[in-house]
């Protein structure tokens, strides 16, 4: 079995916290938050679709992450 790529498992984590305080909380509504499709990040989450350099970087600000955190 294969690794998930850091930004997988870190885009998991951040939708598991938000789901802990609100267990309605979507995939759908996650995507809503990080401007990006539903489609397109769950095929990020799978591996069927690579995150691409600018989105991540989208999503890094949206989700208020440090810097050290955007590293491995």
């Amino acid at each position: 079995m294969s690794e998930s790529p850091f930004y997988v498992t870190k885009l998991e984590d951040c939708l598991l916290k938000r789901q802990l305080v609100n267990p309605q909380y979507s995939l759908r509504a996650f995507a809503r938050d990080l401007e990006v499709d539903a489609s397109s990040l769950s095929k990020i989450l799978t591996g069927k679709r690579p995150l691409p350099l600018d989105t991540a970087k989208s999503f890094a600000q949206i989700l208020k992450l440090e810097p050290k955190e955007m590293t491995l």
